[in-house]
């Protein structure tokens, strides 16, 4: 297989495994999702060492929360790739011939001694001995091996193609683009407990979930701050749980909703096994300033080097006794 056919295969193996770790699955829980009995194939799978079945990848992208079609849209692009190869490498191959017998061999049966001789009507050029069966074996074998190539590559694809109902046009288009995972949301805050915690200050802070606004679902987290300052101390708000698959150097978006021009700022952190908070690159310096504007705005940010990733969180500055209110909402890695 040439390094484009491999590329093809080993562009799906990078993508399932990317989609495994982003929902935080080892190879033997995944193994268990899917119904096999072991993870060796897995193994294999995600090399690119081998191209899974249809069925499989089915489970996978039940199992993996993937889009229906997106892990079967990279198998067809694998299959085309590798039909394409075959039919390269039988295009290059030469035709079958006879096998020149040796001088002294002995008279084959069944061919006179005219088609047996070295030379051409008695004119001493030397000649390949080619009967008339061999010739009409050349002119029909080589071109029906091409031909069932090509077919076989079709009804691959066609197959696969049938199993994608709702596989839209412009993916149809990209069998061959470079897989990209999409961001997905992890907090919305619309299943019970799933809410931010003051990690301090909370004598000048509240925060809880509310339905008054909402970027992502029916709810979001309303962080209310009055009076802090550096001599009454700020306040931050952050998270321990639902981390799976969050690491140092991914980045991370945060929808952020205010009233109308705030009077304050924020700095977004990661904590350590010590529960240490340890500053965004973004934000190491000093904080980033709150829209200015009344409703929803999007703010990227970086998880910094952390030993091991205990939580998320960002701090508020203001000084001022006003009151500030930061809606927050939608927060995707």
């Amino acid at each position: 297989m040439s390094a484009s056919g491999e590329d093809a295969i080993r562009q799906l193996g990078a993508a399932l495994r990317a989609r495994r770790l982003a929902q935080g699955l080892s190879l033997r829980a995944l193994a268990r999702e899917v119904g096999l009995g072991g993870h060796g194939t897995l193994v294999d799978y995600e090399h690119g060492r081998r191209l899974p079945p249809l069925d499989l990848l089915t489970a996978f992208e039940r199992v993996l929360k993937v889009p229906q079609g997106e892990l079967l849209q990279l198998r067809a692009a694998a299959l085309a790739e590798r039909g394409r190869d075959e039919a390269a490498r039988l295009l290059k191959k030469p035709p079958p011939g006879p096998t020149p017998a040796p001088a002294d061999a002995p008279p084959r049966l069944g061919v006179s001694s005219e088609e047996q001789s070295p030379s051409s009507a008695g004119h001493g050029t030397p000649q390949s001995v080619v009967t008339a069966p061999e010739r009409r074996h050349r002119r029909v074998w080589f071109p029906f091996v091409i031909a069932l190539t090509i077919s076989l590559v079709v009804a691959a694809t066609l197959v696969t193609a049938s199993r994608l109902p709702n596989w839209p046009a412009s993916a149809r288009t990209a069998v061959n683009a470079p897989y990209t995972p999409a961001p997905t949301v992890r907090m919305d805050f619309e299943q019970p407990g799933e809410r931010l915690s003051v990690f301090w200050g909370s004598q000048v802070a509240t925060a809880g979930v509310t339905s008054t606004v909402a970027r992502h679902g029916r709810q979001a987290v309303l962080v209310t701050v009055k009076g802090a300052s550096a001599e009454k101390g700020y306040s931050a708000v952050g998270v321990t749980h639902g981390l799976t698959g969050l690491r140092p150097g991914m980045k991370v978006t945060v929808w952020l909703w205010v009233p109308g021009a705030q009077p304050g700022g924020l700095r977004f952190f990661a904590m350590n096994s010590a529960s240490k908070p340890v500053w965004a690159p973004e934000t190491l310096e000093t904080e980033i300033a709150l829209p200015m504007r009344a409703g929803w705005s999007s703010v990227d940010w970086t998880i910094p080097q952390v030993d091991r990733l205990h939580a998320i969180g960002m701090q508020f500055y203001a000084e001022t006794d006003a009151t500030m209110s930061v809606g927050i909402d939608a927060i995707t890695w």
